[in-house]
């Protein structure tokens, strides 16, 4: 979460799980729903559309903002991710976090097994 008033996301006033922080900007449940759906889709067609350009990509890391209404908007697009944010996770560690290092290695051997 980018500090109050800012888009400048890498000096981070927080970093929280998208299931904490959603409730507590968005009070509509379908509204919440959408949202992910969006971010969901913004992200795939991001990957599709740089995969056509230069080719297959192990991994991504795509900063986006939600705006006040809920409308998703890509600030940048990045080579890899920032793992080491996600240990900065408010509260606990990212039940997850196991998967962002799993996944891209798991691409990779499928690519290689292709």
């Amino acid at each position: 979460m980018a500090l109050h008033h800012s888009f400048i996301t890498n000096v981070s006033q927080e970093i929280w799980e998208m299931k904490e922080i959603l409730p507590v900007l968005f009070d509509n449940p379908l509204k919440r729903a959408a949202i992910l759906e969006d971010i969901q889709i913004v992200c795939i067609g991001i990957a599709k559309t740089l995969e056509k350009q230069i080719g297959l990509l192990g991994e991504l890391g795509i900063d986006l903002a939600i705006g006040e209404e809920g409308k998703i908007g890509i600030i940048e697009v990045n080579g890899r991710s920032q793992k080491e944010f996600y240990h900065q996770v408010k509260g606990k560690d990212c039940e997850n976090i196991e998967l962002i290092y799993r996944h891209p290695l798991e691409y990779a051997y499928a690519l290689a097994k292709s």
